[in-house]
């Protein structure tokens, strides 16, 4: 079968979610680990910084929380793939709204297959044919 085949299937099918919340409104006294768009390595494929901020000081894009296995594909600037896989000791870490966070749903979808697959050409080319305007 190819990718595009008619028989395709949605990534929607096969991921689970991602929880959201407001660490300036829901983090009091606390610190949180923020993932944002500039932690990712576009060359390596992987998370390589992460800040630890006061949750009541967090930037109003840090909203989602993420798991470990889960994969975060950078929605800005689609053409650079900037995508990495989130290790265990981030696990429970807030990323930036400038991600599409894939959590895959274990009963369908291996966190590795995921992983290489976003990194794929036809993934990329994808991602840029459904970019419009400043998104």
């Amino acid at each position: 079968m190819t990718p595009n085949s008619s028989s395709a299937m949605p990534v929607g099918d096969f991921v689970v979610r991602a929880s959201t919340w407001n660490p300036a409104r829901d983090g009091a006294g606390t610190w949180i680990k923020y993932i944002d768009l500039s932690s990712i390595d576009n060359e390596v494929k992987s998370i390589v910084s992460s800040q630890q901020i006061f949750a009541t000081e967090a930037p109003s894009r840090a909203r989602q929380l993420v798991k470990a296995g889960d994969v975060l594909v950078s929605t800005v600037r689609p053409n650079l793939n900037g995508v990495a896989r989130v290790p265990p000791e981030l696990d429970g870490a807030t990323a930036s709204t400038g991600f599409c966070v894939l959590r895959p749903n274990p009963q369908k979808l291996l966190s590795d297959y995921l992983y290489q697959w976003v990194r794929t050409p036809f993934f990329v080319t994808a991602m840029i044919n459904k970019a419009t305007g400043a998104s």
